[in-house]
């Protein structure tokens, strides 16, 4: 009996040894995968845009706005061992970033509620100064649902964070979406002193549970058609900035035209591939604007009785397309053409004028 159960313990044994060599030997059956045939390892799930990976591609400046800064940059730099986005304005004007959230967040970018920047400004001359900016969401083309402000203030406070919280109503939808995260003030810049980098060190994303959404750093580029267009190639200075320093003071310029004003022209070609005007000023409680003329034929007068609320971060600027001129009517062979602007504050002072134009449409 034992010598059964002996011979019979052995066949067990033998069994997954026959079948294992049957496997590897026998044409019949199927291969055994080899170390390193599987799957490769699935990718960890990042939550962090700490741009830890280098990876910049879903993002692009905007220096199509006015008063943004044509020479702005972005690079990945280092800060406190880690890498951190660094964006900088070398003329000291604005910073605007578009950040893709589709490619980002997919189809969780529905979900998003909350939107958390760590931001952190290095100042290379060493003197600590205020610097802020905006960060808004926007959907569709080019609309903004939400905005928060965000600053670094202290230098006690730098690092600081910056929390963009949707309302109830309010999300990521239709169309392209995306963020764009501005610097608007520059403290060194405003003194005429080289202007903080401003750095970004991590984004975070949770939706409604406050739970982090991941993202996808080998998203690529995509906005709303025409953002980030370099379209605002710089200004016409308009000549003689007035100190406009009475109530009633007007202030006009002129196209070349029949009373032969030069002092204070304008060539017609810039105002016709103009889209606006931005003055630099003190705030204004109101503030007036007259274009007249005579287009192809026909007179036409505009006027505006007070764009006062178009003033912000020291600029006011007025463009067209808000305000119903259409500057496509003027022509070599128009009768004079004159923008007029007019201060009804007691005090006021004018730094200097600029018709803002697409250079490329100017022969």
């Amino acid at each position: 009996m034992k010598k059964w159960l002996c011979i019979l313990l052995c066949c067990c044994l033998l069994l997954p040894v026959l079948a294992a060599c049957d496997k590897n030997g026998n044409d019949d059956g199927d291969p055994v995968d080899g170390p390193g045939d599987g799957d490769p390892p699935k990718a960890p799930t990042v939550y962090a845009l700490d741009f830890a990976d280098g990876k910049t591609d879903f993002l692009m400046l905007n220096t199509g706005t006015p008063g943004t800064d044509k020479d702005s940059k972005m690079e990945i730099g280092t800060v406190d061992g880690a890498n951190a986005l660094k964006l900088t304005a070398p003329n000291g004007g604005s910073l605007r970033l578009g950040i893709n959230v589709d490619g980002l967040l997919g189809e969780r970018a529905k979900d998003v509620k909350t939107i958390v920047f760590d931001i952190y400004a290095e100042y290379p001359d060493g003197n600590f100064s205020v610097v802020s900016g905006m960060i808004a969401a926007m959907s569709g083309e080019l609309s903004s649902f939400a905005d928060t402000s965000w600053q670094v203030y202290l230098e006690s406070r730098n690092p600081n964070t910056a929390t963009l919280t949707f309302g109830a109503d309010e999300a990521f939808g239709a169309g392209a979406n995306l963020i764009e995260f501005s610097c608007t003030k520059n403290g060194p810049a405003d003194r005429d002193e080289t202007p903080a980098v401003i750095v970004i060190k991590s984004i975070m994303f949770y939706d409604g549970s406050d739970t982090a959404v991941s993202v996808n750093t080998s998203a690529g580029w995509a906005a709303p058609d025409g953002y980030g267009d370099s379209i605002f190639l710089g200004g016409w200075l308009l000549p003689y900035p007035p100190d406009m320093g009475r109530a009633g003071d007007w202030q006009t310029w002129h196209t070349p035209g029949v009373d032969n004003i030069d002092d204070d022209h304008m060539p017609w070609e810039v105002l016709a591939a103009s889209f606006g005007i931005e003055i630099e000023m003190d705030e204004p409680e109101s503030f007036g604007l007259v274009i007249f003329g005579a287009f192809n034929g026909w007179s036409s007068d505009h006027w505006g009785s007070n764009f006062a609320d178009k003033w912000a971060d020291g600029k006011l600027t007025i463009m067209w397309e808000d305000y119903g001129f259409d500057p496509t009517l003027v022509t070599e062979e128009s009768s004079q053409v004159k923008i007029s602007m007019a201060n009804w504050d007691a005090e006021i002072h004018i730094e200097q004028a600029y018709l803002l134009y697409d250079a490329d449409a100017v022969s």
